[in-house]
């Protein structure tokens, strides 16, 4: 069996009881260090050692300690470990066979010329596990210099700039002004410009009750849907602000706070106009200066508005509301209500979609023949999108066409629908679950119901027969008799020439004129 080493240090006694050449030589530097070390200058302060620490003499001139091991271990050093946090005469030595590779959070304790003991805690962009001490000295603002003791106390976050970022490039400047983009909190206005699909590299501080606002400003030209995104090493603010009566009559659009390391976003439907895009602490203390720099990284992503609601469009009138539908719910909500659409019309209408629920809107129409319709939408959000059979009522067996597509695509559906109730349906998909919230609104949507004719516009005899005479024959019969045997159209989609809304004598002149003439004399609407 393997006999078990016993690892002894130079100087200590060996089997014999008696003393190395090396063992008399380390006595006597032991004693030597046990007289010099009865007290260890620190600059202006004197701290009387204890067992618990040893001195270094790798950097003698600064006194440097660490805690004493039951074991030897390896012990490395590195100098100017906060040489970006800190001032440069802060350095380190490590009780440690490696650095870990996590960011970790360090509470700094260290004690005054009197005595007295004084710490802060904040984030140091440095490799420890928790529960692990760093011993340390220099200068504290008015502490002068001191023993102190970094402890791990958490995962730390860190935030680096991506590949393509933009600096910010502004110097911390605490207490004074802001003269980078202060935007409205200073004098003179300043803002830094920012365009869609940038992203920002920024810093912010926050102390003694300041903090550091950072201002970003665009002009769009027509509507646009935003988002605004920000992760930061700090509790972090952002705000979409209208910024186009000024600085006096300055509005909140959007507005999201997050834990350090948390994205926040704001999403927002914004009309023609200049707009301010915030980020700051959302604290006005414990990001000094002289501990930074504390770093966000931020991003505006945008897309056109294509919902818009064109001239003439009927607005659905529901207010946005996550617990109940009283205008359009149809049979998803008790009692069950729809909203009204006839032929020809173009809806403008909004809905969400939060983490569980969403708002569907169903519109009714009661056909009294067998119609071809387009039914068609466009959204800002994933739509869902179809037709639905309601002769029989709630509740609802199946779709009779259905069809999804993604924001800003538009939906189509060409369906024959014979005579009786028919719901017309639109409402997010769930691919979008979580992701359109009533307070991120309004979420739009346009969707327009027209009749697709069995023919072209005057082809009353057939699509085969186009302008001929048997069309003339045709067009007498619709427009006198009131009905023609097929394959005469009467459909007023067909037949109605002059798009007058009914037939009429005037719509036979104009299909004689068109057979006999060649003539597309007003007002004729086109084939």
């Amino acid at each position: 069996m393997k006999r078990k080493e016993n690892h002894q240090m130079p100087g200590w006694p060996v089997r014999d009881g008696t003393f190395s050449r090396w063992g008399k030589l380390g006595l006597l530097l032991l004693i030597l260090t046990v007289l010099l070390s009865t007290t260890v200058a620190w600059g202006k302060t004197q701290q009387t050692q204890s067992d618990q620490y040893i001195t270094t003499s790798n950097r003698p001139s600064e006194g440097m300690v660490i805690n004493r091991l039951a074991k030897p271990q390896p012990v490395y050093y590195s100098p100017d470990f906060l040489s970006t946090k800190k001032p440069s005469n802060w350095e380190q030595l490590l009780p440690l066979a490696k650095p870990a590779l996590t960011p970790y959070n360090l509470d700094w304790t260290s004690f005054n010329s009197s005595g007295a003991s004084f710490g802060t805690s904040a984030t140091r962009h440095l490799g420890y596990s928790v529960g692990q001490s760093v011993v340390g000295e220099g200068s504290s603002g008015s502490n002068n210099l001191g023993i102190g003791f970094w402890h791990g106390t958490g995962p730390a976050c860190v935030v680096t700039c991506p590949l393509g970022g933009i600096a910010e490039g502004e110097a911390c400047y605490l207490p004074g002004p802001d003269v980078t983009n202060g935007g409205c909190n200073f004098a003179p206005e300043l803002y830094s410009p920012i365009n869609c699909g940038d992203t920002i590299c920024g810093t912010v501080e926050a102390e003694s009750g300041t903090r550091d606002t950072d201002w970003y400003l665009h002009r769009f030209t027509s509507d646009t849907i935003v988002t605004w995104k920000a992760v930061a090493e700090f509790p972090v603010q952002i705000n979409i602000l209208d910024l186009s009566s000024g600085c006096g009559f300055l509005t909140s659009i959007a507005f999201a706070t997050g834990n350090a390391c948390d994205t926040v976003q704001v999403t927002a439907d914004l009309s023609a106009g200049d707009y301010v895009f915030f980020v700051a602490p959302f604290a006005f203390d414990g990001f000094a200066c002289v501990d930074g720099p504390h770093d966000y990284v931020a991003w505006l992503d945008c897309v056109p508005n294509c919902a818009q609601c064109p001239p003439g469009g009927i607005a659905e009138g529901e207010p946005c509301s996550e617990t109940d539908d009283i205008v359009n719910g149809g049979c998803n909500y008790f009692p069950y209500n729809f909203s009204p659409i006839d032929i020809g019309d173009t809806i403008c209408g909004l809905a969400f979609i939060n983490d569980t629920l969403r708002d569907t809107d169903w519109y009714q129409k009661v056909l009294a023949e067998t119609t071809i319709v387009r039914w068609s939408a466009v959204a800002e959000f994933p739509l869902l999108f179809g037709t639905i059979d309601g002769t029989g009522g709630c509740p609802v067996g199946t779709f009779h066409k259905l069809v999804q597509v993604d924001s800003c695509d538009t939906a189509t559906i060409i369906d024959t629908l014979p005579p009786g109730t028919w719901w017309f349906f639109a409402t997010p998909d769930f691919s979008a679950l979580g992701q359109y919230f009533c307070i991120d609104g309004p979420h739009k949507y346009t969707a327009w119901l027209v009749e697709v004719c069995p023919a072209a516009k005057g082809h009353v005899a057939g699509s085969s027969s186009g302008f001929s005479p048997s069309a003339a024959v045709c067009m007498l019969n619709c427009v006198f008799l009131g009905s023609a045997n097929p394959p005469c159209i009467c459909d007023l989609c067909v037949a109605d020439v002059n798009c007058s809304g009914g037939l009429t004598p005037a719509d036979v002149v104009l299909e004689l004129n068109r057979i006999f003439n060649g003539s597309t004399a007003p007002p004729w609407c086109g084939l």
